[in-house]
């Protein structure tokens, strides 16, 4: 081996090779390459990068990373993660994991599936449609519709409308308020009441009961009967006549004249007047005088004697006994 000394470095040449020995570390060039090694291990110098070869992989240093390259494919390691890039795309390996960073975007693979991280939502692709996941919450997008899994119920959002699907039926959230649509119709629970709407008008369904609202009026059918409520009122309508109940007392209209019954006597009001029919016969009481119509002739009782008036001639009936009054004379008939 030939052995000399140059500015007091030992150098030699072994089989052609130049061979030096720096602070005891064995170095030595090779087709100009500067090539050393250090606890077994070879390391070379290449454009001021340090490079050296570690069980067969070409491994180097560049501002403190180190990086390899493994059957052509560039690899680093970056805080103990193994990281390489493929085609330009930066790719890792944590836990196993695949992990990649593509256009800023954190994406690994995870048993096939494509999964990336933006902004800290973990976002993957399955069969095409990114599904992300967010507080626990499967979501994903599909057409441009964000959609979600919560509990199994399929859940998305429109137009920032929270929309889901249960059963098959679609249901939404809108304000707070619970939203769905079943056959076209749109339904809603408010309160634990099911409303919906029907040709714009407001439907809901109580205790089996359906309610709508109309025009601002609570309408609800109970029995095939329209029956709706008004100012606190209760109001229906049977054969298209209207009828309420005001305190337990059923009160209807009829051509404009409220009537109603009253422990099955039927009693409407007219101009202010109470009337009521008995019998058939008409009924009225006019300043608490009770007043009736029997075959067109005008009989009231007044102290409990039955006073009537035919043909303009006053005509009681005192114990049975007809009694009128004819030109201011008292006049007993049938004496």
């Amino acid at each position: 081996m030939r052995l000399c000394y140059t500015n007091g470095m030992r150098l030699c040449y072994t089989n052609g090779m130049r061979l030096c020995f720096t602070n005891g570390m064995r170095l030595c060039y090779t087709n100009g390459t500067r090539l050393c090694y250090t606890n077994g291990t070879r390391v070379c110098y290449t454009n001021g990068t340090r490079l050296c070869y570690t069980n067969g992989m070409r491994s180097c240093y560049t501002n403190g990373m180190r990086l390899c390259f493994t059957n052509g494919m560039r690899l680093c390691f970056t805080n103990g993660t193994r990281l390489c890039y493929t085609n330009g795309t930066r790719l890792c390996y944590t836990n196993g994991t695949r992990l990649c960073f593509t256009n800023g975007m954190w994406l690994c693979y995870t048993n096939g599936m494509r999964l990336c991280y933006t902004n800290g939502m973990r976002l993957c692709y399955t069969n095409g449609m990114r599904l992300c996941f967010t507080n626990g919450m499967r979501l994903c997008y599909t057409n441009g519709m964000r959609l979600c899994y919560t509990n199994g119920t399929r859940l998305c959002f429109t137009n920032g409308t929270r929309l889901c699907f249960t059963n098959g039926t679609r249901l939404c959230f809108t304000n707070g308020m619970r939203l769905c649509f079943t056959n076209g119709m749109r339904l809603c629970f408010t309160n634990g009441m099911r409303l919906c709407y029907t040709n714009g008008t407001r439907v809901c369904y109580t205790n089996g009961t359906r309610l709508c609202y109309t025009n601002g009026m609570r309408l609800c059918y109970t029995n095939g009967t329209r029956l709706c409520y008004t100012n606190g009122m209760r109001l229906c309508y049977t054969n298209g006549m209207r009828l309420c109940f005001t305190n337990g007392m059923r009160l209807c209209y009829t051509n404009g004249m409220r009537l109603c019954y009253t422990n099955g006597t039927r009693v409407c009001y007219t101009n202010g007047t109470r009337l009521c029919y008995t019998n058939g016969m008409r009924l009225c009481y006019t300043n608490g005088t009770r007043v009736c119509y029997t075959n067109g002739n005008r009989v009231c009782y007044t102290n409990g004697t039955r006073v009537c008036y035919t043909n303009g001639t006053r005509v009681c009936y005192t114990n049975g006994m007809r009694l009128c009054y004819t030109n201011g004379w008292k006049a007993v008939l049938g004496v």
